[in-house]
């Protein structure tokens, strides 16, 4: 496969979402189409909900200026890195119940290497953050040990990472020394 990397740096601001979009698909489509033309289709509509979930996390939670977006293909994973300025991914767990929690954990995350905390929580799914050390985060989906007993459970804050997590695979979240936060993803391109 044609490995390739691209950038794209933007305002932090919903009058570009619209621009972005357009521009991040065909970036995607470009680095994709020749090895794996029969894909395109299918990462257009992925990755229009994808990137509008990403960009709109941007502009609401990060007080970043700025937001840039790398994109990279290398073997058969397509990655996308979101790198903003700012406080940093604010850990806020969901009630056993699905609804908003009240307690937000930002880094350094001093202390909790190794914890997982539940982000997303409905009747079959849940979206856990495993505090890596005090600076990195990872973010998986997976299903509920004990589904939910088909009562109806409210959609909380951050059913946006159920979005990300399902879509893609290897979410990571890390604070740089120089200030930096990096939110990186990877999709296969070779079982899609």
């Amino acid at each position: 496969m044609k490995n390739g990397t691209v950038s794209l740096k933007l305002l932090a601001s919903e009058e570009f979402q619209s621009f972005f979009a357009e521009v991040s698909t065909i970036i995607i489509e470009k680095l994709i189409a020749e090895p794996h033309p029969g894909l395109v289709e299918k990462y257009r509509e992925e990755s229009a909900l994808l990137l509008h979930e990403l960009f709109t996390n941007a502009i609401i939670h990060s007080a970043s200026k700025q937001v840039e977006f790398t994109y990279g293909v290398e073997d058969d994973y397509l990655t996308i890195e979101m790198i903003t300025e700012g406080k940093g991914f604010g850990i806020k767990p969901v009630n056993p119940d699905g609804s908003p929690g009240t307690t937000i954990f930002s880094p350094p995350y001093s202390g909790m290497a190794g914890q997982n905390f539940i982000l997303h929580l409905d009747n079959d799914f849940e979206v856990l953050c495993k505090v890596e050390n005090e600076n990195e985060l990872t973010l998986f989906r997976q299903w509920r040990e004990n589904p939910s007993d088909g009562n109806t459970m409210p959609i909380p804050e951050h059913f946006g990472l159920f979005i990300i997590t399902s879509l893609g695979f290897d979410v990571n979240y890390k604070k740089m020394p120089d200030g930096k936060n990096i939110f990186s993803i990877k999709r296969n391109l070779s079982s899609v």
